[in-house]
């Protein structure tokens, strides 16, 4: 399943890992990768059945509460969300992604100040990560100029999966802006 999973053949991967549980069931990181898996085909219910699963057979692992975190933003569970990510913190204090994920858990609940808060404690574990950058456009979606300069930062830093930034709620409004497109086609031209 991991050489699947490391040539992107998803479909292939979860298979495999389906087999793993099945076969072995005690192999840990196959409930791991199978929710992650899951999580990208937006079936949040089982992607988090999964997790917890793996959560019960490895409970102090920061990876596997961050995903539960992350999972039970999507489901609408935020104060588990928040219990998650605190979690890992506990266990880590240094647990960038714990950050990001408790600033997009206070961009959901449409609080701006803690968001940024959060975020900002991610950027200074990891400077150079386009996705805190991203987050901070998001909660900064109701100032354009802030929103647009920060996003311009993830895009210098290599931001992934550009396409996606106009399917966020929070950048739906900033993305159909003539100053939005022209940043996006200064740093992926050609792409819609």
């Amino acid at each position: 399943g991991n050489l699947y999973l490391g040539n992107n053949n998803l479909n292939k991967a979860a298979s495999h890992f389906e087999k793993t549980i099945t076969y072995s069931p005690d192999y840990n990181n196959a409930y791991f990768n199978l929710g992650l898996y899951i999580y990208q085909k937006e079936d949040y219910a089982q992607s988090e059945s999964l997790f917890l699963e793996y959560h019960r057979k490895v409970p102090n692992d920061p990876d596997g509460l961050q995903n539960l975190g992350e999972t039970s933003i999507k489901l609408g569970k935020f104060a588990e969300s928040e219990n998650y990510f605190l979690k890992a913190l506990d266990l880590d204090q240094n647990y960038a992604q714990a950050y990001l994920g408790m600033g997009g858990l206070f961009i959901e609940k449409n609080d701006q100040t803690k968001a940024i808060s959060w975020i900002n404690q991610f950027i200074g574990l990891k400077p150079k990560d386009p996705e805190g950058y991203l987050k901070l456009a998001m909660a900064y979606s109701n100032q354009p100029d802030k929103a647009l300069s920060h996003l311009e930062t993830a895009l210098k830093l290599g931001l992934k999966n550009t396409e996606r930034i106009s399917r966020i709620a929070q950048l739906k409004a900033l993305s159909a802006t003539k100053e939005f497109k022209n940043l996006m086609e200064k740093y992926n031209p050609g792409r819609p």
